[in-house]
């Protein structure tokens, strides 16, 4: 009976630090690119007209937000409270 009283200590929640570390990869270069454009940038690189500046940014803010969903998915057991 006395076993059964005794408390069983709380298993902390896994955070997957690669999804993490990917993710705020992804996401801290995308917004260095946004912020600070590259002056560098050689003219094969740079966008032509309005619609390829447009996919440019698109694909930066799409990949910025892949980062930002890598970060979020990582560090999901903290508040789900699974312990994986």
């Amino acid at each position: 009976m006395q076993e059964d009283l005794k408390a069983t200590p709380a298993k902390k929640p896994k955070v997957s630090v690669l999804k993490v570390a990917i993710g705020s990869l992804l996401f801290l270069l995308e917004l260095k690119v946004l912020l600070v454009p590259d002056p560098n940038l050689p003219d094969s690189l740079k966008p032509s007209n309005e619609t390829q500046a447009l996919a440019s940014f698109a694909t930066s803010f799409v990949i910025g937000l892949v980062g930002l969903g890598l970060i979020l998915w990582g560090l999901s057991p903290i508040w789900l409270g699974n312990s994986e």
